[in-house]
């Protein structure tokens, strides 16, 4: 990043966030009145294309305690170069993305 940036740029900035890079699959999905609606990195899932089983637990949620019009993003962990042993098949949430703003 400092290469790519001048110190002017670095500094003028109010927050920086620094996360661990995870092996999974980036997924999201939002609430849309009583259903939620889940997605790989460019498609909608369903039982058929699951992302090997984020859709399932999507549909394991508590629809109510999620906020409509927001997406939530995150990696769902599944082995590709790291096994994360017991942590595998879990969702890590990274960011929302507010609809209506």
């Amino acid at each position: 990043m400092i290469e790519a940036c001048t110190y002017s740029e670095i500094k003028s900035k109010k927050e920086e966030f620094y996360q661990e890079k995870l092996d999974g699959a980036n997924a999201s999905f939002k609430r849309v009145g009583d259903e939620i609606i889940s997605f790989s990195r460019k498609t909608q899932l369903s039982i058929e294309n699951n992302l090997r089983g984020f859709y399932e637990w999507t549909q394991t949620l508590d629809v109510s305690k999620l906020l409509e019009g927001v997406i939530y993003f995150g990696e769902w962990l599944v082995k590709h170069k790291l096994d994360y042993g017991e942590n595998m098949n879990q969702f890590y949430l990274f960011d929302i993305y507010n609809e209506f703003v």
